[in-house]
This record gives C-alpha cells, sequence and structure tokens, in this order.
C-alpha cells in the first residue's frame, strides 16, 4: 500500500523538498544533535543523561537521553506525524534517533511509550510514541510492550502550562496494569517530545514503584 502511495504522493525532504525521503542525505546533517545532555529532574547538563546524585529519589529516571531539539525540520516532522496522521514518518524519525543513540543503552531489555488517554488515542488514532516504540524495538531487538503502563484519567495537553502546572497535571495519572511482567527489568521509556520532563517523571515512578530496576527516558526532542 506505502509503494502505491509514494508512486502518487512521492516522499519529499522536509527540508529541501527533493523527492525520496523525508530527511534527505543532506538535511539529515544539518538536525543538530543535543549540545549537552541534561538531567531528568532539574534539566540541567550532566554528563551522559545520568540524574544528578542530589537530584536522585528512589522513584525517579535514571536518566534521559534526548536526540535534538523541538525545532527545524524536525518539529514539522514530528508535527505532521502526531496531528497529520503521517505514520509512515516514524521508520526515519527512529532511523535518525537511534544513529545518535549511546551505546550503553543497548543494555535496556524493554521499550515502554508514554501513554495516551484512552479516549484520546482513539480520537487520534494512534500514539505518535508506540510507533516509535515498535520502530526502535523491531531494529534494535528490544522487546517493547505498549498495553502495561496506562494512563488512568485525561489530561490537559502539557503544552503551553506552566511547569507547576504541569507537575498536577500529569500527578497520579498513570498506572500499571500488570506490575510483575516488569520486576527487574531495566526500560526505555520513549516519548517524542519533552519540555519539563513531568511526564516522564510520573511515569518512572510508576514504574519503579512497580519493580523496575532502571528506568531512562528516551525522547526524539527537547522544547
Amino acid at each position: 500500500m506505502s509503494g502505491i502511495l509514494d508512486l502518487f504522493y512521492p516522499r519529499r525532504c522536509l527540508g529541501c523538498g527533493r523527492i525520496g525521503r523525508y530527511f534527505c542525505q543532506k538535511c539529515r546533517l544539518h538536525i543538530p544533535k543535543m549540545e549537552k545532555l541534561i538531567c531528568p529532574v532539574c534539566l540541567k547538563s550532566s554528563f551522559d543523561g545520568l540524574t544528578h546524585l542530589n537530584c536522585r529519589s528512589n522513584f525517579c529516571p535514571d536518566g534521559l537521553f534526548v536526540s535534538t531539539y523541538y525545532r527545524g525540520i524536525m518539529k514539522k516532522a514530528l508535527k505532521m506525524l502526531k496531528y497529520r496522521l503521517v505514520r509512515d514518518l516514524a521508520p526515519e524519525i527512529a532511523g535518525l534517533f537511534l544513529e545518535s543513540c549511546p551505546s550503553y543503552l543497548l543494555r535496556l531489555n524493554l521499550l515502554i511509550p508514554v501513554p495516551l488517554y484512552p479516549g484520546r488515542q482513539r480520537e487520534r488514532g494512534f500514539n505518535q510514541s508506540e510507533i516509535l516504540v515498535r520502530e526502535m524495538a523491531g531494529r534494535l531487538k528490544i522487546k517493547q510492550t505498549s498495553n502495561n503502563l496506562i494512563r488512568i484519567r485525561s489530561t490537559q495537553p502539557q503544552f503551553g502550562l506552566e511547569k507547576k502546572t504541569r507537575l498536577s497535571n500529569v500527578k497520579n495519572a498513570f498506572s500499571l496494569k500488570t506490575p510483575q511482567t516488569i520486576k527487574g527489568k531495566q526500560i526505555g521509556l520513549i516519548d517524542d517530545v519533552t519540555t519539563t520532563g513531568a511526564t516522564l517523571r510520573e511515569c518512572a515512578k510508576v514504574l519503579k514503584i512497580g519493580g523496575a530496576v532502571k528506568v531512562w527516558g528516551l525522547v526524539i526532542a527537547h522544547g
């Protein structure tokens, strides 16, 4: 089906318009990598994205890896994936992410997407983070699950909210269906965009309480 669509509606580079891919070889080189990795709690510069010692708690993420910034053609790509339902962008976005992903994160043994509230997922038709998880898990040969960590109440979109409001907005918004399946796991928690890290931290708390030994936030873009 995608081959037929490509025939009539060929993929064009989101940067220069060249036919063939959403990120041509030239434009993908201009997608900036994060200059410094950041602590998932205070969002200040951190070696390898590890959570600072003075930021740690029993249930916080162990670290955060973000590939790029939420601007330019990556911002355009993520908005097209999320709001215009251009699902065939996912393989290219995932590929770019994995090119920059450090090798020490390959020790993770389970990938989980940040979940949408069921009503919102029905409206949209899919969860963009879930699609990215499938792409990454397939390439890395890592197990993935998208129906264990769930969002149990509807929340406002985080975009545009102040930091304190973001924290209260997602507080107690997530739950685990079967905690026993994540006990002892080293988990990569996948999301498309993070700003304050509030959603990642709340999800990590639920996963750690459920028995995960490590939780890393793995995010496409920060902004």
